[in-house]
């Protein structure tokens, strides 16, 4: 369970800076989306990681 926690804090920000990649696509917004995107996804990343540690450790 914890071996996933490296996958988990780099494919969140990838999903997120593609998710900001299109966004910016489509509303020619430049970067912003990008950063959006990264921010949104560093957070969900360690959100998870810190769900996932609690978990671990109350079983």
């Amino acid at each position: 369970m914890l071996a996933s926690l490296g996958l988990t804090l780099g494919v969140a920000p990838a999903i997120g800076v593609g998710l900001g990649v299109l966004v910016d696509r489509w509303l020619g917004s430049g970067p912003w989306g990008l950063s959006v995107g990264l921010l949104l996804g560093v957070t969900a990343g360690f959100t998870q990681v810190l769900r996932d540690i609690r978990r671990a450790t109350r079983d």
